[in-house]
């Protein structure tokens, strides 16, 4: 309980000093207050209730906020007795919850990259890993989907930089045209997770044809 007080302690910290913040919190309710307006909303996921209780100041005529974690809830439960306002939290899981409620509007912030799938057996082969290989070929001068979809799941680490001082390589596959700005691209989150690119190389799909075309396009730190 006490960790999660603390990391609670520490987003809201840097949620007060970003400037980033308002504005995104501004954005979000000017797209979705005019359509919650007296309407009976869920807040899947909610967390200690931070966005469930703007979701209640905006209009909403009745929340309720669901989240699996215990700690979480029993902080969110907490700020209602200090400050209520009319919102309702369930512990629970989401594959578990039942029904328990109409509602005209389910809100999910955060929620897909905590679904279970996977992602925990390739999360634990990162944290054993020495080293790590991203390879991928270039689909309109970008990364695969699949390389995506990778990053986006493991965006929670750019805020913690785990895997400092591991080394990256970096490959381009199938480069015609892009892949400079692949390598560009990929570097980022491989740096923000705290990894060491120790080099990027572009292949051209001749190399796959003529074995003795092994020429790389350039290869670079």
């Amino acid at each position: 309980m006490e960790y999660i007080k603390k990391q609670v302690e520490q987003y809201n910290e840097l949620k007060n000093k970003n400037p980033l913040f308002p504005l995104i919190l501004n954005s979000f309710k000017n797209l979705i207050s005019g359509s919650i307006s007296n309407k009976v909303v869920l807040d899947l996921g909610c967390g200690y209730g931070y966005l469930t209780r703007y979701l209640k100041i905006w209009g909403a005529k009745e929340v309720l906020g669901v989240d699996i974690s215990e700690p979480m809830i029993n902080l969110a439960r907490k700020e209602k007795k200090e400050s209520p306002i009319g919102v309702n939290y369930l512990q629970s899981s989401i594959q578990e919850l039942g029904k328990v409620n109409s509602f005209d509007i389910i809100t999910a912030g955060h929620l897909i990259v905590n679904a279970k799938d996977d992602m925990s057996k390739i999360l634990e082969k990162f944290d054993k890993s020495d080293a790590f290989v991203y390879i991928s070929p270039v689909y309109v001068r970008m990364v695969s989907a699949q390389m995506k979809l990778l990053f986006d799941r493991r965006i929670f680490l750019l805020h913690r930089p785990v895997h400092a001082e591991k080394r990256a390589m970096l490959i381009c596959t199938a480069s015609l045209a892009g892949g400079k700005q692949y390598l560009n691209f990929i570097k980022m989150p491989v740096a923000n997770m705290g990894m060491h690119t120790v080099g990027r190389i572009s292949i051209p799909p001749l190399a796959y044809k003529n074995k003795k075309c092994t020429k790389i396009i350039f290869s670079h730190n």
